[in-house]
């Protein structure tokens, strides 16, 4: 059938979806997170001019160009970004499709997708290990895969059905999604030996020292999700991950939050100092987020449950 298209644009015929095209969109998928056909030859376990010949028949099948290849590297076409975001969602589908399937006859098969921020096993509360123990004690069959990315990424990896769950602090709300609350953690903001606040008496460090002092902001927290008082900061660095904001903090330039159990290490050592807790101390809340109104599979079930059990102390 004859699909009618924007004017300026050729008529295309849709074609189904065959074993084929999957297994051609699966070496296409590789490509693309490889960041290339030479490094995603062992990745696949196939030569280059084979990969080359497989994107080359996925680019008929589809009819557009998808990547490009030359001296400044592999990029992605407009089309290709646009079919490499739709095969991943394909794929989480097709493999939501089997776990489900798997449910209807009692059996914990196929995949669970968890997306957690960096750093969070330094927490006492973060037992994910626990959790999964729990979970592989009942799903012999189900492969666990685990990705660390920004808050925002885990968002959006939920949201597009590449993880089925997320952990981790997320300054914002997204009405498709549903937040439950698992544990906190005490954030205080420090400085690093060399930081001219260091050496001064707690009595003696006073707001408007802090206010002046150049801060590093966590690049996934903007100004309008901050509370009032860390609005006015002199931000001047920004780091997308807990080790960026503690680099930042020991080069004695910046002040910056963190966890009081990932700064201790550095506070035992004299590293590290913790200014005016009094004033700019705060606890974080730290959620599972997960789709709302969306089918759950058994699988998918028993994971939440453990990680409720390990984390939130039940639900």
């Amino acid at each position: 059938m004859t699909e009618k298209m924007a004017p300026g644009r050729e008529a295309v015929v849709t074609m189904p979806i065959t074993d084929a095209d999957i297994k051609l969109l699966a070496v296409f998928i590789t490509v693309v997170r490889c960041g290339g056909f030479s490094l995603a030859q062992n990745a696949l376990n196939v030569s280059q001019s084979t990969i080359s010949i497989q994107i080359s028949n996925l680019e008929s099948r589809i009819g557009a160009k998808l990547c490009k290849r030359g001296r400044s590297g592999f990029t992605l076409t407009p089309e290709g970004a646009e079919v490499f975001e739709a095969a991943k969602a394909l794929f989480a589908q097709l493999e939501d499709y089997r776990a489900r399937i798997g449910g209807i006859k009692g059996k914990l098969i196929g995949d669970i997708n968890i997306g957690i921020i960096d750093n969070l096993i330094v927490s006492p509360d973060f037992r994910l290990h626990e959790a999964i123990r729990a979970f592989k004690s009942v799903a012999h069959d189900v492969h666990v895969n685990l990705s660390v990315a920004p808050p925002n990424e885990l968002e959006r990896q939920v949201l597009e059905g590449q993880a089925h769950l997320a952990i981790g602090f997320f300054p914002r709300r997204v009405s498709q999604l549903q937040y439950e609350p698992l544990f906190t953690m005490g954030m205080e903001l420090y400085c690093g030996r060399r930081h001219p606040l260091f050496a001064l008496g707690e009595d003696e460090v006073t707001p408007e020292d802090v206010m002046a002092a150049e801060h590093v902001q966590r690049g996934y927290v903007s100004i309008d999700q901050m509370n009032h008082m860390h609005r006015r900061f002199k931000f001047t660095a920004r780091a997308h991950n807990i080790e960026g904001i503690a680099y930042f903090i020991l080069s004695g330039h910046y002040l910056g939050f963190l966890s009081t159990v990932y700064a201790r290490r550095w506070v035992e050592t004299g590293e590290m100092r913790s200014v005016r807790p009094d004033v700019f101390g705060y606890t974080s809340n730290y959620d599972v987020v997960y789709r709302r109104n969306v089918p759950e599979t058994l699988a998918f079930r028993h994971a939440l449950r453990c990680v409720r059990e390990h984390m939130g102390g039940g639900a």
